[in-house]
């Protein structure tokens, strides 16, 4: 079973699939497992540049993101999927709904203690919409001089258009480690 997070762009592309000039292989920045698989021609590596510290130095490079942290367990393995992938995970964005409280209503210090064994700061909020809370807090921390590049998602399928709409409308590359992934 691959356990490797699947990187999907905000316009619904699999990082992958993508073929654009963007996503040319810069010599000396090579993904291990390409050269293990064989997927690359001769031109495309320069054998001199790749070895296993700079492969290393790359992967723990891919980018600061915030993490949706509802307490449970597909936040938590998304969160770790992205971890193991190579992101720095900046902050755990947990939202709680006014109105109704569903299952995903953890005590709001059970979430702290979480964040804090994590080592990662939490930022919770009560939300009408959990859409303009989430932009509102990503650009508070880009104000205040974070640099975001993604966010992380545990949802499988039914928030995957509104949260393709929110990374869409910050600029942030969707990341979603279980998606099309067996829940159980």
């Amino acid at each position: 079973m691959n356990t490797e997070p699947v990187l999907i762009r905000s316009d619904g592309i699999k990082k992958d699939d993508d073929k654009s000039d963007n996503c040319k292989i810069d010599k000396g920045k090579v993904d291990k497992e390409k050269i293990d698989k064989g997927n690359l021609d001769e031109e495309d590596v320069d054998e001199e540049e790749v070895d296993e510290k700079k492969v290393d130095e790359e992967k723990a490079d891919k980018g600061r993101v915030v993490v949706s942290w509802t307490g449970g367990k597909d936040g938590c393995l998304a969160c770790y999927g992205a971890i193991l992938e190579g992101f720095e995970v900046t902050h755990l964005l947990n939202f709680r709904e006014i109105r109704r409280r569903g299952s995903h209503d953890i005590n709001p210090a059970l979430l702290y203690a979480q964040a804090e064994a994590l080592g990662i700061p939490l930022i919770h909020k009560d939300f009408i919409s959990y859409e303009q809370e989430f932009k509102k807090a990503v650009r508070n921390l880009r104000n205040n001089g974070e640099k975001i590049d993604g966010a992380v998602f545990g949802h499988i399928e039914t928030h995957r258009k509104l949260v393709d709409r929110i990374c869409g409308e910050l600029c942030l590359e969707l990341i979603m480690p279980l998606w099309q992934k067996n829940s159980r």
